[in-house]
């Protein structure tokens, strides 16, 4: 019987890494490999395009390489809905740097680093007509090499493009939720590169973990159930004692009923004799507290509510707590006099009521 019920919890235990990693997979958003070139990223995020905001954050350099055109005129046509961040310790590469301009929305840190673009590059990006415009004029000469004042400065930082009104702090946008909130507007995942250029996810993993949770309650409700089907079939088919007589699973069994061994019965088989035995009887409750005689002097109060030992008595209008101490008759009920005394203990608050040799009250006040 043993070695069935250790085979199933061994399954059992196996079974839930896979399932576990299942429920993971199952749960976590697709992130294909958007490689490290300018071209092949907006190839990735094209499908992104037109279902929301695309989140796309550059955490290793993006190459330029040499594009066919199209990617540039793809993000120019979506650059409302594209978010693109450089967070920090960061560097975009001259494709990131692209990416970055042609956004509509740009979040840079300022430890970040933004390669400047080249002059051909520039040019080639005002052939297709996709530079964006400012108050100062076209955006892609802000981003491009200075090759009359400072050729030698190919890049600038995070710091810098963010005083110059081009982009926005990075920091900024963090915002700490102390519970968790549905987002107003869900945000389309766009990966980004193999080596750590991954765009920021709608779905931060919450999803992934709720699902690990509930594939852990399920595991740990079979393996409960294993357990009380082995408890079940080692003890005959029965259900234990404690079961049957919190009415579980059939007919609940007396409290005053206990099964002793069994005994043989006269036709060859063991079966369970039942002895039925007495409740013993409990002792009679004393109606009231045992404090020995009276000591002192006492007045005379009126019962205000029951005695059942302590309740309140009234003494010129006001109210006290006492206790009724005779034990050897019960206390009279609210309306009836007795006699107060001060409480032997000191420290003790309640009073000693005592049967009192006046006529009890006619009523209430």
């Amino acid at each position: 019987m043993r070695r069935p019920f250790l085979l199933f919890l061994l399954l059992a235990f196996g079974a839930l890494p896979v399932v576990w990693g299942a429920s993971t997979a199952a749960a976590a958003p697709d992130s294909p490999a958007c490689g490290w070139d300018f071209a092949t990223l907006v190839g990735c995020s094209a499908d992104a395009f037109g279902e929301g905001p695309v989140t796309v954050t550059l955490r290793t350099p993006v190459d330029y390489r040499t594009p066919d055109g199209k990617a540039e005129t793809t993000v120019s046509r979506n650059r409302e809905s594209l978010i693109v961040q450089v967070p920090s310790k960061a560097r975009t590469g001259e494709g990131g740097t692209v990416l970055l301009l042609l956004a509509g929305n740009r979040d840079v840190a300022y430890d970040a680093t933004v390669d400047l673009l080249e002059p051909d590059t520039v040019a080639r990006l005002k052939h297709l007509g996709v530079c964006p415009g400012n108050k100062s004029g076209n955006e892609c000469d802000a981003f491009a090499v200075d090759t009359k004042r400072d050729p030698d400065k190919k890049t600038i930082t995070g710091k810098e493009l963010i005083g110059q009104g081009l982009a926005d702090a990075l920091d900024r946008h963090a915002i700490t939720v102390s519970s968790p909130a549905p987002s107003p507007t869900p945000t389309k995942a766009a990966p980004v590169g193999k080596g750590g250029n991954t765009g920021a996810k709608a779905d931060d993993g919450g999803g992934s973990s709720t699902g690990g949770i509930l594939i852990s309650v399920i595991a740990l409700l079979v393996i409960v159930l294993g357990v009380l089907v082995f408890l079940i079939r080692r003890t005959g088919g029965a259900l234990p004692h404690a079961f049957a007589a919190a009415g579980f699973g059939g007919t609940s069994a007396p409290s005053h009923t206990a099964t002793t061994a069994a005994a043989p019965a006269l036709g060859g088989g063991d079966e369970p004799t039942t002895v039925v035995r007495p409740r013993p009887k409990e002792p009679p409750r004393s109606p009231g507290r045992a404090v020995g005689p009276r000591r002192g002097q006492f007045r005379t109060a009126v019962v205000r509510t029951e005695l059942h030992p302590q309740g309140y008595v009234e003494v010129e209008r006001v109210l006290y707590r006492a206790v009724w101490a005779d034990p050897s008759q019960p206390p009279p009920p609210p309306g009836g006099v007795i006699d107060l005394t001060e409480p032997h203990d000191p420290d003790d608050d309640v009073f000693y009521a005592f049967p009192s040799e006046q006529q009890p009250a006619t009523g209430a006040r």
